[in-house]
């Protein structure tokens, strides 16, 4: 069995970027990207009856991305354009959706049903290579919520939802970016959406227990996936759908006052993840039971000083072919408010034992691929903030556009 062993030095938001000098140095590029964005939406509320309510609504969104890619490489001291590597790719897109949604409340009861109904059109255009993908579908997404509390203190809670996770805009970019000289990413333009199914049975005990069972089915599912290329000796890194992925679980918060001034609020995650499938006539079955817990505790001193330290632990997991390493950290801050709580001081460090980490691994086609990733993950932060005026009660409001602001992630 062959080993690829690769260390990459980068920052904790990003695992894309070019990591070794020499090589980078022989290469340039310039991804030049404008992408419009449009969003349209409506909605009604009409109150039936006392605890009864009818919403209905509609929200259209238009995309258009321009992507065009140009690499070069140094030779005999010139720069000359990389065929193999510069792209240009344009991705519009059109989703009209419409929902209805219904609630009752009634005393011992919650109820709420919903129905959405989405029309997508998509088209992905390659120039450069002259392909062309242009997809067409309408689907049905419905909802369900019912809840039981039979006095203050317990609550009983079932839902169900279908819903459907599209793939980032920059995901759907074939355009290829070198990690170092023997690993590169590129995007997938074939990529579909992901259509997950959810259940979900809740028990709360007042306001300080919460259990919850849960079960997610995705077909389609989104995830990171690798290519050996042994004649030219690399490896492609790049996204694509495998057939099938399960998780299952059981979440568990819990909220104490251990003194009267210290709030520790606790979580324990349980679950199972397994992804089933094939990728380039390969079959694929990772699972592997997994845990995270986490603990955020305040600390209210009195005269305005506060202050907060936080400890996560996550033990290994598998994420598509990948494996990755179990990781914990520890974060704390503090905070003084002043001149009648209009001035607020803000000291804060995360990862302060620098214990966060990324190597993931992973075999395919017979070779043992590890990477690791040096984040530089300790962070400390100084904020200074003065409210003026008196504070009132603002409305929260939503553009409509955030889910599609989300996907643009790196500027489509």
């Amino acid at each position: 069995m062959q080993t690829i062993r690769q260390t990459s030095i980068c920052c904790p938001t990003s695992s894309r970027q070019i990591s070794n000098r020499a090589f980078r140095s022989i290469r340039r590029g310039q991804t030049p990207s404008t992408t419009y964005l449009y969003v349209g939406k409506s909605d009604y509320v009409h109150h039936i009856s006392d605890g009864q309510k009818l919403e209905v609504g509609w929200k259209s969104s238009w995309i258009t991305a321009d992507n065009n890619a140009v690499n070069d490489t140094l030779r005999q001291d010139q720069w000359v354009i990389d065929e193999n590597t510069s792209n240009h790719f344009n991705y519009e897109e059109q989703i009209h959706a419409a929902y209805v949604n219904y609630s009752l409340e009634r005393k011992l009861w919650n109820v709420m049903a919903g129905l959405r109904m989405e029309n997508t059109h998509t088209v992905g255009n390659q120039l450069t290579a002259n392909h062309r993908v242009e997809r067409r579908y309408t689907q049905l997404f419905p909802s369900v919520s019912v809840a039981y509390k039979p006095n203050a203190t317990h609550t009983v809670q079932f839902s169900y939802s279908k819903r459907i996770q599209r793939p980032d805009y920059e995901d759907l970019n074939p355009f290829r970016y070198y990690v170092d000289a023997f690993v590169f990413w590129e995007g997938n333009p074939q990529l579909q959406p992901e259509l997950a199914h959810s259940f979900e049975l809740t028990y709360l005990f007042g306001g300080d227990l919460g259990i919850s069972l849960y079960y997610t089915h995705i077909d389609d599912v989104i995830t990171s996936v690798l290519t050996q290329l042994p004649e030219q000796n690399v490896t492609i890194r790049s996204i694509d759908n495998i057939e099938r992925f399960s998780n299952v679980g059981v979440n568990i918060n819990y909220t104490l006052k251990p003194l009267p001034f210290w709030t520790s609020v606790n979580n324990v995650n349980g679950f199972n993840n397994s992804y089933l499938g094939a990728y380039n006539g390969e079959a694929i079955d990772n699972q592997s039971w997994s845990a995270t817990f986490n603990s955020t505790n305040t600390f209210a001193f009195g005269k305005g000083i506060s202050a907060e330290i936080n400890g996560e632990y996550n033990t290994a997991r598998v994420d598509g072919v990948l494996r990755l390493n179990a990781y914990g950290a520890v974060s704390a801050g503090v905070m003084k408010k002043l001149l009648q709580d209009k001035l607020t001081l803000k000291l804060a460090v995360s990862d302060i034992f620098r214990t966060i980490n990324y190597n993931p691994r992973s075999t395919v086609d017979g070779v043992d691929m590890y990477q690791q990733f040096d984040l530089d993950s300790r962070v400390g932060t100084f904020s200074v903030s003065f409210r003026f005026g008196q504070e009132t009660n603002r409305r929260e409001r939503r553009s409509g556009s955030e889910d599609e602001q989300q996907r643009i992630r790196g500027g489509g």
